[in-house]
């Protein structure tokens, strides 16, 4: 018969109580997932708008621009802009935040076909708007990143 043999550990109360709070610390993302939506995504949307789009939206048609007067796609007053860009568009929970491009107001409808033209029976081709760039993942990374060091890390420090 085998020996069955063990370690039996106490005295690690203090231990367990900080690993399960920073556990508890760390379970909940809607700060920097606020942060990582306003100072990374909104403006890169509102970006996408001023050159046009990333990768760059097919041209308007000479006709648009006759009309218009203007060979921007998608900015004529920016309120479709300021409407895409707006924190309203976003939903953001403990562990995501998602863009609802379908709760554009009224006056801004449009631009959801704009952002899902493929998705509908439209003459005019998808200029999408909300598109996270490679550049948006590694500054949104920079935000967790900062939020660790700032909030949750230094809690735990011996001082």
């Amino acid at each position: 018969m085998a020996a069955r043999w063990g370690i039996a550990l106490s005295g690690f109360d203090r231990l367990d109580r900080a690993l399960k709070s920073m556990a508890a610390d760390v379970s909940n993302f809607r700060a920097p997932l606020e942060q990582s939506v306003r100072k990374v995504m909104i403006p890169s949307i509102v970006q996408n708008f001023e050159v046009g789009g990333r990768p760059p939206w097919e041209p308007l048609s000479d006709e648009t621009i006759a009309r218009k007067g203007d060979d921007r796609p998608l900015i004529e007053t920016g309120q479709g802009m300021r409407s895409a860009g707006a924190r309203a568009r976003w939903v953001i929970g403990r562990d995501r935040a998602e863009y609802h491009g379908e709760s554009f107001p009224e006056r801004s409808w449009p631009m959801q076909l704009h952002q899902h033209a493929d998705d509908f029976n439209v003459n005019f081709p998808a200029r999408p708007f909300a598109v996270v760039q490679p550049e948006d993942m590694s500054r949104m990374q920079g935000v967790f990143a900062a939020w660790l060091d700032r909030d949750v890390i230094p809690r735990y420090r011996r001082g």
